[in-house]
């Protein structure tokens, strides 16, 4: 059941909590907002903690009538019932609090700014009695036009400081809403006033001949809400007597309440329930224009009156009504609505936001942070998270967390970059988390992050974006502890076939979590050699390397032992015996962005010293930079013997027209097609049959162009970064809808 957050004041909550407050009911909200499937929890300002986004408020336990603490995430949405003087900046904090809605996100409405709003839309301007700031001037214009003013404070309620000013004679007489009474004449009225504008600000409004009973006068607070589908409705409306004489209703200086029905017929109007109806028309209304200059409104107090002519006036409307006066009318109906409806506002905001959360959820990609999420030293986790992100963006919210992110001008999406050291790095992508939440958090290729306790707290789905078997095998994961932690992952994502076997095959539960989303390539970036416009560069750039028109083999990836590279400088030494001008480029590194001399590269090396003049060690080459070397080349071997699960090397080759020489290991076989785009050779005897394969091919330059093309069109067809974006869209919407 989600939680709907009722923020209220400590003098409130105290009563509420002993159950003794004459008009707030804990247990009211909990039977309504059950009924929207919502559990209320009751906590003041001073109960929420920034800093890890959680709040030590109250739950009803309806077994037993009491209250419970808890500690629970801020709830997603809240329901304000403060008017927060001293703790405004902390409730402006929990406003602006990142995956929290506020509902009356301001209940302290400045009644200046609430009249000029209203005075423009002109459908309303003709219920709104002239009103001005209070000034000498101000004063002086408004005397002139009416025979009686009133002096309002712009923040205060509860008819506290209003006072009354008529003209008896050459006297003024000032009245007090306390009852107490002065005279003035009128210099020394002007110098009150102006004291008075001084001190703080004040409204001047026209005085409105109000219909009264027996001296008393009469006016109406009418409670408007927000309620079902999110409309504004009406949900009390309820009669305020002030005392004999007096210039104000409020309960707080001697005014009663009492039904609505009953005062409309003692003043014997016309209609009453016509009259009902004009006024329930007016008050939408204005809710709705007030709305368009205050976002966030939801529960309005509006204090109308009838003037002795039956027209209809707003005298002003107020934020966070306190609903008393239904409860002293002993209007239980519309006391019980004017919380219910809030309620089934919150019901809405909770199922609108569900909805918007399974169609458009935010989503935050967490690279490993072991490389730069940049184009020079990033490694292929890397490049596929930035790709996705790209193109996802466009579809979802998406952020992109890693390390040495240059904020990619190409990306919509936020990126967030943590500079931290390997060792804090989970704390502060935990930490960011934290306060910028996600509805699925994504984590690529480090399954370990499930473990850590900062994580497990965080809210959202969790999923894993499994790109290798590397970290789901020993050293990085204890075997025995495997199928804890990736049963702990609501969804499993792999780039293979290949490698969801292999997932399963290690825990079998994980068959229904457990999706396929091949990679892809940049199709711009990777531009095929075929194209006519291509063709004259790709001359020039080789004549430029002294390649011509030489057969040219190129090698991509990590000059380690499972990428086979010394099967292939074994098979080249014997090809350049029969094809003394064939080429070998070799891009890569030991390491992603580092020139480490191991001992397998100088066993590399020693290798192709016959024809050491054929080899071309490239060293490590950024992403950004590999397009060139694509174009040199007329054929693409990565003679793997490792199970490789995908091999993005393999579709940038694909993509820029090239064939490709693999193997059958590991998910290779989902992206070259043997006989079609390239050949897969079986592992064993490796080395011979590399030869005969590319001594077969440079002898068939035809078959070679004929099988570039059709990778660059299965490219097209399947390997778009586009189609991976709607594949992953897809997977997370059926994550969000629980399927």
């Amino acid at each position: 059941m989600s939680r709907i957050g009722i923020l209220i004041s400590q003098k409130i909550l105290s009563d509420c909590l002993r159950q003794r407050s004459a008009y707030e009911s804990f247990v009211m909200y909990h039977r309504f907002a059950k009924r929207e499937g919502l559990t209320p929890i009751f906590f003041t300002i001073s109960h929420v903690n920034f800093r890890n986004r959680t709040v030590k408020g109250f739950r009803y336990r309806e077994e037993q009538n009491t209250f419970q603490r808890v500690t629970v995430p801020i709830p997603a949405i809240i329901h304000n019932r403060v008017k927060p003087v001293n703790t405004k900046k902390q409730v402006d904090q929990l406003v602006r609090t990142p995956g929290v809605t506020v509902f009356n996100q301001d209940n302290r409405l400045n009644k200046w700014k609430v009249h000029q709003d209203l005075s423009q839309f002109p459908e309303i301007a003709p219920y709104l009695p002239t009103t001005e700031l209070l000034s000498v001037n101000n004063w002086r214009i408004l005397q002139e036009q009416y025979p009686a003013i009133y002096v309002k404070p712009l923040e205060k309620s509860l008819g506290i400081d209003i006072c009354r000013i008529d003209q008896q004679e050459n006297i003024w007489r000032m009245i007090h809403s306390t009852g107490v009474k002065e005279t003035y004449p009128n210099s020394e009225l002007e110098i009150q006033l102006g004291r008075k504008a001084e001190k703080e600000e004040f409204l001047i409004q026209q005085a409105i001949t109000v219909q009264t009973i027996h001296d008393q006068a009469v006016d109406f607070r009418i409670a408007v809400q927000k309620g079902v589908n999110g409309e504004w409705t009406v949900s009390g409306m309820v009669a305020r007597l002030g005392v004999k004489h007096g210039i104000a209703t409020n309960l707080a200086v001697g005014g009663k309440s009492k039904k609505i029905d009953e005062v409309l017929c003692d003043l014997e109007i016309n209609d009453p329930q016509e009259m009902k109806e004009r006024i329930e028309r007016l008050v939408i209304l204005a809710a709705q224009k007030l709305e368009t200059t205050n976002p966030g409104l939801a529960d309005l107090g509006f204090d109308i009156a009838i003037d002795v002519d039956e027209k209809i006036w707003i005298i002003e409307v107020n934020g966070r009504d306190l609903r008393i006066t239904f409860y002293q009318a002993q209007d239980f109906d519309s006391w019980h609505k004017t919380i219910q409806s809030p309620m089934q506002y919150a019901g809405y905001l909770a199922r609108k936001m569900i909805q918007k959360q399974q169609e458009r959820p935010k989503i935050s990609i967490v690279t490993p942070g072991s490389l730069p999420v940049d184009e020079a030293g990033s490694g292929s986790v890397e490049i596929c998270s930035r790709q996705i992100t790209n193109h996802l963006s466009h579809l979802l919210p998406v952020t992109l967390i890693g390390a040495h992110i240059h904020h990619f001008k190409e990306v919509p999406a936020r990126q967030v970059n943590i500079s931290a050291e390997r060792k804090r790095y989970r704390k502060e992508v935990a930490k960011y988390l934290l306060h910028h939440p996600s509805q699925i958090i994504q984590f690529e290729n480090r399954p370990i992050w499930i473990m850590n306790p900062p994580v497990q707290k965080l809210p959202g789905k969790k999923v894993l974006f499994l790109h290798s078997e590397t970290y789901i095998r020993a050293p990085y994961i204890n075997p025995k502890e495997r199928s804890k932690i990736l049963k702990k992952y609501d969804m499993i994502l792999v780039n293979s076939q290949f490698l969801r076997s292999r997932v399963i095959e290690m825990e079998g539960s994980l068959s229904d979590r457990c999706h396929v989303v091949p990679l892809g390539v940049n199709l711009d970036m990777f531009p095929s050699i075929h194209e006519p416009d291509r063709l004259q560069n790709r001359i020039l750039e080789r004549q430029k390397r002294n390649l011509g028109g030489k057969p040219v083999l190129l090698f991509v990836g990590r000059l380690i032992p499972q990428k086979g590279l010394h099967h292939l400088l074994e098979a080249f030494v014997e090809v350049v015996k029969q094809e003394p001008d064939a080429k070998l480029l070799i891009a890569g590194s030991s390491y992603y962005g580092k020139e480490i001399e191991t001992e397998y590269l100088k066993k590399c090396r020693k290798i192709v010293e016959p024809c050491a003049t054929q080899v071309e060690w490239l060293g490590y080459v950024p992403n950004d930079q590999l397009p060139s070397i694509y174009q040199l080349a007329d054929l693409l071997v990565t003679p793997s013997v490792g199970n490789e699960s995908f091999g993005l090397v393999n579709l940038e080759a694909m993509a820029t027209g090239l064939p490709i020489l693999s193997t059958s290991v590991g998910g290779i076989g989902e992206v070259v097609q043997d006989g079609v785009n390239g050949k897969l050779l079986s592992p064993d005897i490796l080395s011979k049959r590399i030869e005969k394969t590319v001594l077969h091919w440079l002898n068939n330059p035809q078959l070679l162009k004929e099988m570039g093309k059709q990778s660059r069109k299965m490219i097209e067809e399947k390997f778009s970064w586009k189609r991976v974006a709607e594949d992953l869209k897809s997977y997370y919407q059926l994550l969000m809808r629980g399927e």
